[in-house]
């Protein structure tokens, strides 16, 4: 029979397979035998977090970055249940995430040893896939068989988190001293996800051309099904002149980038902050729509939305009030509905919809040059796009939202403290970094600034899954180890930081800069209207503390800089320093915490009043 070690070696060798590479462990005894694999493998990537919680989310932020699925690593007990925020936050978000637990052998649950709870779909329906073995009854055949089928599952299928339970059986040691058994029998990891039919435009044409005649049918012999969903969706498109697209978060895309450029010209796109794709639709919408009325020209008659959740409350409220017909275009199948508009959900992959109502709505416009070898749009068919009075309309909805937002009379100044400042330096942020830099926004207040600051060049995340404030440091953390040649910013306000703080009890690499607006509490209560009803509120909510941020970055050895409100410029400076020497860097030493701050509030109140 095999040692114990040589079955963990095997496993951990799938794991390289299917490509797995970069993982984080958190300490424990049950884990150290599998521990042991992976350091004796020699290929992986390994980063230690004490803190289960913390590590997870880590593991998170490098699978954002990379969407593909990083590792953590922890023991048995309370130690995986740490590990739930991470894992419905990958959920939500829809990123692939693997959790491999250690895990005492079954005869031992529930008789009262110590680390032992019921591990095995402990995490529920927040998992697409999970798998528990003991390798000790195991063949690797079975082995092999159980962890691709599972990784499988989370490939094809929605991304999200997977769970592998991995029980050891005593004695747990045996042969974590010898050298690595590389297998001969390690069968590769092959998966085939499937493959959205591509648009016909011949037939996107031919379906435009019969519904100028009122022939709405298409020959079933023209289209497979999905293309015609495709070809009707694009024809109801041209009978509703007022189409909006909304860019949810989303992961990023160069392809719907390169749509999106040509389609602003001609309809108004909201691109929510985390939606990767901040360069793009109409600039400071979020801010131009708020504390105002919305006008009733400005509703949509139909609604293209692309990805998950937006931030911007203005555009929810608009959007349940006008009930526009609304079409949610992407390739999984559960799809939210967050305006109460009962979204039809199509099927098809986004940029290639995007695409065809581009060209569809793009011949509206009656000044478009029509290239002469021109496939599918024929001088038949322009005169009669010429004769419609669509154009005009199109562009006039696109220019009312314009006009609209640009004649937004709030500015940053008119906010109340501490808001107004931390605004200011968010837009000054936004505006002044370039592509090679990555913003990460903490909940609450930071990322609603990031949704009121404009277009950047940077990208943009935050965990918008569940918006908590757990891990959205740590996020930025894993996020910056997986993408050293970028420069990576967090920002995040004091109850954040100090919820989050085990983050920093990491080697942390050098191209992370963490910027902390500490203004004395949880001031996002202060923005809602509803908890300062009630002063008694305030300690429990609000949570006031005076935090000296000095002695957080002492006790993790942080380089401190403490920054007035008249400072800003010097931070800024300090971050594009920053981005501008990344290239030369090549150590992981620590990050610079800058501290936004007054000798009162830490960070606001006096600075305000200087």
């Amino acid at each position: 029979m095999d040692m114990l070690s040589t079955k963990l070696d095997f496993i951990v060798q799938l794991l390289w397979e299917a490509g797995i590479s970069n993982w984080v462990i958190s300490p424990g005894s049950r884990n150290a035998p599998l521990v042991a694999s992976f350091i004796k493998h020699g290929k992986f990537q390994l980063i230690s977090s004490p803190d289960e919680r913390s590590g997870a989310f880590m593991a998170l932020g490098m699978s954002q970055i990379n969407q593909y699925p990083a590792g953590f690593i922890c023991t048995s007990g309370s130690a995986v249940v740490n590990t739930f925020p991470a894992v419905v936050e990958a959920y939500y978000q829809r990123i692939p995430l693997l959790i491999l637990s250690a895990d005492r052998p079954e005869e031992l649950i529930d008789q009262w040893d110590g680390q032992t709870l019921r591990q095995p779909g402990i995490f529920g329906e927040y998992v697409r896939s999970n798998w528990h073995c003991n390798p000790r009854n195991e063949s690797t055949e079975q082995i092999a068989k159980g962890i691709y089928d599972c990784l499988k599952e989370a490939f094809v299928n929605i991304p999200s988190a997977t769970h592998l339970n991995i029980a050891l059986s005593e004695p747990i040691y045996e042969g974590i001293d010898a050298p690595f058994a590389f297998s001969d029998a390690i069968p590769p990891f092959v998966f085939k996800p499937s493959q959205p039919n591509k648009v016909d435009l011949i037939a996107v044409k031919q379906f435009i051309e019969s519904s100028f005649t009122k022939d709405e049918s298409v020959p079933d012999s023209t289209l497979p099904i999905d293309q015609k969903h495709m070809v009707e969706e694009s024809s109801e498109s041209i009978k509703y002149p007022r189409i909006a697209v909304l860019i949810g978060q989303n992961p990023p895309s160069l392809l719907l980038k390169s749509v999106l450029i040509e389609l602003q010209h001609y309809v108004p796109i909201f691109a929510d902050v985390c939606s990767s794709q901040t360069q793009v639709g109409l600039i400071s919408w979020d801010w131009g729509m708020l504390k105002r009325e919305i006008p009733n020209y400005l509703e949509p008659e139909l609604l293209i939305s692309v990805g998950t959740a937006t931030i911007s409350k203005p555009l929810k409220q608009f959007l349940k009030k006008s009930k526009p017909k609304h079409i949610h275009i992407g390739l999984y199948d559960e799809v939210g509905d967050p305006f109460e508009t009962q979204p039809q959900h199509w099927k098809v992959n986004e940029s290639d919809f995007l695409q065809a109502v581009l060209e569809i709505i793009s011949t509206f416009d009656t000044s478009a040059e029509v290239e002469e070898n021109s496939n599918w749009v024929e001088d038949s068919l322009i005169p009669a796009f010429q004769k419609s009075n669509n154009s005009n309309s199109i562009k006039k909805y696109l220019t009312d939202w314009e006009v609209y937002i640009q004649s937004q009379s709030l500015v940053s100044h008119d906010l109340p403290h501490p808001f107004a400042s931390e605004l200011q330096f968010m837009q000054k942020l936004f505006q002044s970094v370039q592509e090679n830099c990555i913003i990460h926004l903490g909940n609450s207040m930071s990322v609603r600034y990031g949704s009121w600051s404009g277009q950047t060049k940077a990208q943009v995340y935050s965990n918008r899954g569940v918006s908590g404030i757990d891990g959205c440091l740590s996020t930025a953390v894993g996020a910056a180890i997986a993408s050293p040649e970028k420069h990576h910013v967090v920002v995040l306000g004091d109850v954040s930081t100090i919820y989050d703080s085990n983050a920093l009890w990491t080697d942390l690499p050098s191209n992370l800069t963490i910027v902390v607006f500490n203004n004395g509490g949880g001031r996002i209560f202060d923005w809602i209207e509803g908890p300062n009803k009630l002063q008694e509120l305030r300690t429990f909510i609000h949570t006031p503390r005076h935090f000296e941020m000095e002695y957080l970055c002492k006790l993790y050895s942080v380089k401190h800089f403490k920054y007035s409100i008249n400072q800003l410029d010097e931070i800024l400076n300090g971050i594009l320093e920053n981005s501008d020497k990344l290239q030369e860097k090549s150590d992981h030493s620590h990050p610079n915490l800058d501290e936004q701050s007054s000798p009162k509030t830490v960070r606001f109140f006096e600075l305000i009043s200087e």
